[in-house]
């Protein structure tokens, strides 16, 4: 059942963080509020974003905070109340970075121009931390069984039947195309993870500078409901408003 991951992450993650019974790998921070989902714009109908991890700490998700109520934060609230006053927080946060900031408004067009009405974002890993550790290490550590491979099963099994779009970043030196993803361990678990069917997706150039493209997306369709994997060189992202209409156009061909 799809809810089975909202209540994993009420009862496993938020609950278990708040009282402190949370078992998190040693890179991550154990102080921060996990933040396995956020809302962004209208409760239904809503575009999903999958994103890597929440990244670097700030003041009101630590656990002192959070339960002396100094944010936006409050322990008394369940998850899904958190996850709707944090979106809202995190659009109008001016601490913000830019580019996260950039992703929010970017995501909220796209949701807009394939006829949904808002953006729920997902992690892949809902725990913080100032910079990913290794995606080889992180992979194995998932592998190993705990909470990160536990949410990683919900989290897959909740996405199955929903609309998915994943911006990550792709090196720079190779051409983009499908070979990008089938080359990585991680974009090839980010696209299990998404329900993209490599086989069958289409390769959409998105950017290009001369004659190499440098952001493009594999897109496939899971029934009626578009699956698709943003390469970005070197950062991830989402293009510029052309290649966002580009992105649009291929969600909508289902």
């Amino acid at each position: 059942m799809p809810d089975d991951y909202i209540a994993f992450c009420e009862e496993k993650l938020w609950c278990a963080w708040k009282q402190q019974t949370l078992s998190m790998p040693p890179r991550f921070d154990r102080e921060a509020a996990p933040e396995p989902y956020l809302y962004f714009g209208a409760d239904t109908n809503r575009l999903v974003a999958l994103t890597t991890n929440p990244g670097g700490t700030m003041s009101h998700q630590r656990h002192a905070a959070v339960l002396a109520g100094l944010g936006p934060l409050r322990a008394r609230d369940d998850y899904e109340t958190v996850a709707r006053k944090l979106g809202d927080f995190y659009q109008h946060e001016a601490r913000l970075n830019r580019a996260a900031r950039s992703r929010i408004a970017k995501l909220l067009k796209l949701s807009s121009w394939t006829n949904r009405d808002g953006v729920l974002q997902v992690e892949a890993v809902p725990f913080h931390s100032p910079s990913l550790p290794g995606k080889r290490a992180l992979l194995n550590e998932i592998s190993k069984g705990g909470p990160l491979e536990e949410y990683a099963k919900h989290l897959r099994t909740f996405l199955k039947s929903l609309p998915v779009v994943s911006p990550q970043a792709a090196p720079t030196g190779a051409p983009l195309g499908r070979e990008t993803v089938t080359r990585s361990q991680w974009l090839t678990w980010i696209a299990k993870l998404a329900g993209l069917d490599l086989e069958d997706a289409k390769f959409v150039p998105l950017v290009g500078k001369g004659s190499k493209t440098t952001c493009a997306a594999l897109v496939s369709f899971e029934d009626v409901n578009p699956k698709a994997l943003v390469l970005m060189m070197g950062a991830a992202g989402l293009p510029g408003e052309k290649g966002l209409r580009k992105l649009a156009a291929a969600l909508r061909e289902s």
